[in-house]
């Protein structure tokens, strides 16, 4: 596998230039394009053989030249992670069975998924070209956990052992940890799983003082001062022990629609925000968290971001929703014979009259959190574009029927939400659109910045109805050459990033004085002081239908887009200082979406 590129210095600076451009004003830009030209011809060649030295030793390990930088750059944010860093995906799950039959149909593919990784059964997968896709990442499916720490956090990841294994099931405030294979290393059944399941929602249990998994939403130095605390007492100990080394965390639940007449879709946008935000329906520190409603078809996974990307869990759960159900054949016989589920154990933390004081410290901080995730809005819209539709054509692009102009649909949902920037705030700030590179060795993504000099000269023209097929069709390929640029390893934000990561050897203080300009240059500060919008998107909606995640920018927006049989959707989350603006935000976007289709259909 193709290691991950080190672009040329100089295409990186120019391509950087290019790309802050329409954000910085000309003196921002003049003392930029000085610091860059500086940074060119003196301390950025040095750094660059460093990052080149770097990367030939990273690969020795099958590793590439970004991948402990962006491991260590997640770890050091130790903020509450639901409203920060980790992210959701809300799947299609095909199996249309109910409550616990479907949840018991989706946990056994998916321990079938984590042994196969295990026994080294799965194939790596390719994307569309043909090209195979890295799982380096996979490397959790061994059962992994983000350790908090109070000098930091680091990555813990338990055996690669397929015999015994459980996962962590939370219910109703309390962890049980469920076993999932037997002492051959074979899954149990659905039937099997399905008795499990029922018997741990029809037992009884006490109150919790909290919710066993809401410790988790507190922020690493929080969460580590009480694990630290709980982790005298044995009983606790062994609780946290299991979730560590637990395959996955697997929430069930049963969505309560108070009123009684929400509707399907209002109902879908409340459990979004709830699972997505809201303490103590994960623990956020692993990354595979599911969550269930047992009476509906919400199902999604709350992952924590430092170690696994979207795009290849949308892999991974591409093949795990392939997999056949299994009978119980493939049962220990057993357990098989003598009818016995598998082995539960209610593992809670253990609260008594000598941490009082801890526990409504704990109590008070839930409640902070709480109130914080509350402020963060979603709202989802739709627009038709059928009317550019040509059924032949792929989903990545059309074309339309009375010009040869290609149509593509990232770039169209690109210009949207910089026309609704342009309507709602007058102005462009910037954007991050993650771009898939796992076909490299140890990829993960890339950063595009779509908002080129051509797709907002665009889009100012369409807010006057004065926009030209021709400013299309140069919009369209300036986005264009930007995903291939961060396609083919070429882009310049990772890059920077690792140049910058490069400084570090450099001990004497009078060191890189022009890399220090150019790092502290308008143009970088504006490239890392935060993305008024960060947007993701896997294109169509299976096996994951949406991307969820809070806004990494205050004021900002986080969006997701996706393209459907004859619509696009936008999902957007506001915080407390945008929500006010939500509303005319997706009235933008449609509006947009409509003008630009009007556009190419003239």
């Amino acid at each position: 596998m193709q290691p991950l590129p080190i672009p040329p210095v100089t295409q990186t600076l120019q391509r950087f230039i290019e790309g802050i451009s329409p954000l910085l004003n000309e003196t921002e830009l003049e003392q930029t394009k000085a610091a860059a030209a500086d940074f060119a011809t003196n301390d950025a060649l040095i750094l660059q053989q460093r990052l080149i030295d770097y990367a030939e030793e990273q690969a020795k390990s099958g590793q590439s030249w970004l991948t402990k930088i962006k491991l260590a750059e997640y770890l050091q944010d130790r903020r509450p992670l639901a409203l920060s860093n980790n992210a959701s995906l809300q799947l299609d799950y095909p199996d249309k069975a109910a409550g616990t039959a479907r949840a018991a149909s989706f946990i056994h593919r998916m321990v079938r998924t984590h042994i196969d990784y295990m026994s080294g059964n799965i194939t790596p997968p390719t994307d569309p070209r043909g090209q195979p896709i890295s799982t380096y990442n996979w490397r959790i499916l061994t059962g992994a956990i983000r350790e908090p720490h109070p000098d930091g956090d680091y990555y813990y990841y338990a055996a690669n052992q397929v015999a015994s294994r459980h996962i962590s099931v939370l219910w109703q405030g309390h962890h049980i940890a469920l076993q999932v294979t037997d002492a051959q290393g074979r899954v149990f059944s659905v039937e099997f799983i399905t008795k499990a399941l029922d018997s741990i929602i029809n037992s009884e249990y006490d109150q919790p003082a909290f919710t066993f998994s809401a410790i988790s939403a507190l922020g690493s130095a929080k969460t580590a001062h009480y694990l630290d605390l709980f982790s005298k007492e044995p009983a606790n100990r062994r609780a946290y022990d299991a979730l560590r080394d637990s395959l996955f965390t697997f929430s069930m639940y049963h969505f309560a629609d108070s009123s009684k007449k929400t509707e399907l879709e209002q109902a879908e946008t409340e459990q979004i925000q709830q699972q997505t935000f809201m303490p103590g329906n994960a623990w956020q520190f692993k990354p595979i968290n599911y969550q269930m409603d047992l009476q509906s078809d919400f199902l999604a996974i709350h992952f924590e971001h430092s170690e696994i990307d979207g795009a290849a869990l949308n892999h991974l759960f591409t093949y795990a929703f392939a997999l056949e159900l299994q009978d119980d054949n493939n049962v220990s016989s057993s357990a098989d014979e003598e009818s016995e589920l598998p082995s539960m154990q209610q593992l809670d933390w253990a609260c008594n009259e000598d941490n009082e004081a801890t526990i409504a410290s704990i109590v008070q901080d839930i409640a902070a959190v709480t109130a914080q995730a509350k402020q963060i809005e979603v709202q989802r819209c739709t627009v038709d574009y059928s009317a550019i539709i040509n059924k032949n054509s792929s989903n990545k692009e059309s074309s339309n029927k009375s010009s040869s102009m290609k149509v593509s649909h990232d770039a169209m949902m690109q210009f949207a939400l910089i026309y609704a920037q342009l309507k709602v705030f007058g102005k462009v700030r910037h954007t991050y659109e993650a771009v898939d590179t796992s076909h490299f060795m140890a990829g993960r993504t890339e950063g595009l910045r779509p908002n080129s000099h051509e797709a907002i000269a665009l889009c100012q023209a369409l807010l006057t109805d004065n926009a030209t097929q021709e400013q299309l069709a140069s919009a369209f390929t300036a986005h264009k050459q930007r995903v291939i640029a961060c396609k083919i390893g070429q882009a310049f934000d990772r890059h920077l990033t690792g140049l910058k990561m490069m400084m570090q050897d450099s001990i004497n203080q009078t060191d890189m004085d022009k890399a220090r300009t150019f790092f502290q240059s308008p143009g970088y500060q504006k490239l890392t002081g935060g993305d008024f919008l960060s947007t993701s998107s896997m294109g169509v909606r299976y096996p994951v239908k949406r991307i969820l995640f809070a806004p990494t920018y205050a004021g900002g927006f986080g969006v997701n887009y996706s393209l459907g049989e004859y619509k696009y959707e936008f999902v957007l989350f506001a915080d407390k200082e945008s929500r006010q603006h939500l509303n005319d935000m997706c009235k933008s976007c449609i509006e947009g979406i409509d003008k630009l289709i009007e556009l190419i259909n003239k």
